[in-house]
């Protein structure tokens, strides 16, 4: 799509750039031939297109659903370790243990908590009231109209709540159904279903 993107910019400057200096657009075959005619003004033109490209790649431009892929939250993946929370966040404020589940253990921190089973991510749990989540990167409002801009709508409805798939991962928001406001957000690996 990139690639399409800038060839679409460079055609588009090319016949710009023609019309405006007053070239017949079938005489310039390429950017080479063009920049014989006018180097300083092609390259101020190449130069441009490149500016229009990238502005045009901006993730915040992109359709919500294409730009968020769910591949970490707060900067916690669902491939890490225990080791690997503690590297990216710090020691937990606390650890629990699971007294019925073997090997469950819970890592709390003041924005989340982190379920390991077996030492590798179970699932994230942020709790209401945190105002934004760190999502792929960017910073969205933990509420349900703020994941609804981020994600478009929900890929999946239940009783308790809504949820966006992406790939393998799954974001799913609990509501109060006495409310509708947000009760909190889990993310975790589809096979844990």
């Amino acid at each position: 799509m990139k690639n399409i993107i800038l060839i679409g910019c460079i055609v588009g400057s090319l016949i710009g750039f023609a019309s405006v200096r007053g070239v017949p657009i079938d005489t310039i075959d390429s950017p080479a031939q063009a920049k014989e005619s006018d180097e300083a003004s092609v390259e101020t033109l190449f130069a441009a297109a490149n500016k229009v490209t990238t502005a045009s790649m901006n993730p915040a431009s992109m359709p919500a659903e294409k730009q968020m892929q769910l591949g970490s939250v707060e900067g916690i993946t669902l491939y890490d370790s225990q080791k690997d929370a503690i590297a990216k966040l710090g020691e937990p404020l606390r650890v629990t243990e699971d007294p019925h589940i073997a090997g469950l253990e819970t890592y709390h921190y003041d924005r989340m908590n982190i379920v390991f089973t077996d030492g590798i991510v179970n699932f994230v749990e942020i709790p209401p009231g945190i105002g934004s989540v760190l999502i792929d990167g960017i910073r969205i409002p933990a509420s349900v109209e703020g994941m609804k801009q981020a994600f478009g709508e929900p890929d999946f409805e239940a009783e308790d709540g809504v949820g966006f798939t992406r790939g393998e991962a799954v974001l799913k928001l609990f509501i109060d159904e006495t409310n509708g406001q947000l009760a909190a957000i889990h993310y975790f690996h589809i096979a844990s279903v």
